[in-house]
């Protein structure tokens, strides 16, 4: 018999009992090896050719088994001892002051240049022989558009062709809130201008309401004609001016500011622009066809009318006045002075089919609907306005 085999006959006489933990109420419990590993369950040693019998017996008492020491008994944890303070950084001295910079010397004071006031450059030639420098910048007939100086716009049409002692010009100007489009349609002068040999120009005053400043903007007006006038090299005794409302008002201004560069003038519905006294009068006697109705609803005729006409006709050597047209409608006086300038007053009781306007209107022009309104006035067989303005001009060069 092997060691083995005699270790394993002791250890079956012996009883063994496992503690174990209840699941409900916690008291200690005994379990025999069996009832974990059934005996039919128990493996034999395959080197010792021996089945191992039944560790513990059916029935046998398991005794206790000794209590486990507690925590308690193992001695309290010894105190850790704490660490030392650690030192505070002492204070880093502050850097010394940097010395101060030393200061720049003053900026010399640059000396104030005015402002340039407009001047004409339309004749000074980029280089000999070159055209001069213009803002229209074409010679080319047609229509063109450009924008210029002081924010105005300016529609020019030129002629395909023009008679030999060259073109004239007609500076055509609109009323308030109007533009050169809307002055076209109630003058028609791009159409019968160029046909007669004129260069047509026809401003738009800036704003989102165009609107005319005579004191700011008749002097940017003039030069752009004066650049016209020596770009396309145009006929100095044809050059006329016109304008409705505000641009009338424009008429008066350029009248008075301008009388010897202008052949002849047609302010129609036109606020006043030139009071023909000191400081403020014509250099020279100037032809002017002036319109207006009674019932003008925006420039009064007896405010603006014919203070403008009593201003004239006050100023030069006028004659009595001769009606040279006249029905129930409208009437047309000619007065004349002793150099024969002529002073044509046109008033009328036309209106248009606004009631904002009433007489504040061309008679005769085709535009009987517009917006906010149509400047043409709405009779019928009157005399029209822009082909009397062109008779106008053509009669009256200047000298």
């Amino acid at each position: 018999m092997t060691r083995a085999t005699l270790t394993l006959l002791l250890l079956s006489s012996l009883p063994l009992t496992l503690p174990i933990a209840a699941c409900t109420d916690g008291d200690d419990a005994t379990l025999a090896l069996t009832d974990i590993v059934p005996a039919s369950e128990t493996s034999a040693s395959s080197d010792l050719g021996v089945t191992t019998p039944d560790l513990v017996p059916s029935g046998a008492d398991v005794p206790p088994s000794e209590d486990l020491p507690t925590a308690a008994d193992a001695g309290a944890i010894p105190d850790v001892p704490m660490a030392a303070d650690v030192p505070t950084v002492t204070d880093v001295p502050a850097a010394p002051d940097l010395p101060a910079a030393p200061d720049l010397p003053a900026l010399p004071d640059v000396p104030y240049v005015p402002d340039v006031p407009v001047t004409v450059d339309a004749g000074v030639p980029q280089d000999p022989g070159a055209p001069p420098k213009t803002c229209l910048g074409t010679t080319a007939p047609g229509h063109h558009e450009v924008k210029c100086a002081g924010d105005l716009t300016y529609d020019v049409d030129i002629p395909k062709t023009c008679p030999a002692e060259g073109c004239g010009i007609i500076l055509d100007m609109h009323g308030w809130t109007m533009s050169g489009d809307i002055e076209d349609k109630n003058t028609d002068m791009r159409s019968i201008g160029t046909a007669a040999g004129f260069v047509v120009i026809q401003p738009t005053a800036p704003g989102i309401v165009p609107t005319w400043d005579q004191a700011a903007h008749a002097p940017h007006v003039f030069v752009f004609l004066q650049e016209v006038a020596a770009l396309l090299k145009t006929n100095p005794k044809r050059v006329h001016a016109m304008g409705f409302s505000q641009g009338g008002g424009m008429t008066w201004r350029l009248l008075c500011d301008h009388a010897d560069f202008f052949a002849s003038m047609s302010p129609i519905g036109a606020l006043q622009g030139c009071a023909f006294k000191a400081g403020a009068t014509p250099s020279r006697e100037v032809p002017v066809l002036a319109v207006h109705a009674h019932n003008d609803a925006v420039v009064q005729f007896n405010q603006d009318a014919v203070k403008q006409r009593d201003a004239i006709l006050a100023a030069w050597p006028f004659d009595a006045g001769t009606v040279i047209e006249e029905d129930p409608k409208h009437k047309a006086t000619r007065y004349t002075t002793t150099k024969g300038t002529v002073f044509e007053f046109w008033e009328h009781d036309y209106e248009a089919s606004s009631f904002i306007l009433k007489g504040h209107c061309f008679p005769g022009s085709q535009e009987q609907v517009g917006f906010p309104v149509a400047f043409g006035c709405a009779d019928k067989g009157t005399f029209v306005y822009g082909k009397l303005a062109l008779a106008f001009f053509q009669a009256h060069p200047a000298p």
